[in-house]
């Protein structure tokens, strides 16, 4: 999930009815949710180049 799509589940949060308030706890958790996707990626990306050697 690219920031990309972040961004857009974001704005499709504030626009959902009833999703007023807490919309920013809900963006904060997106953002933690794509921060913790990248950096597995990352850290997969990693170990597969350590097994390639």
């Amino acid at each position: 999930m690219g920031k990309q799509r972040a961004k857009k589940l974001i704005e499709a949060a504030r626009q959902s009815i009833g999703i007023d308030s807490g919309t920013r706890s809900i963006a904060l958790e997106i953002k933690y949710i794509v921060d913790s996707i990248e950096h597995a990626q990352q850290f997969i990306s990693t170990l597969e180049t350590e097994m390639k050697e």
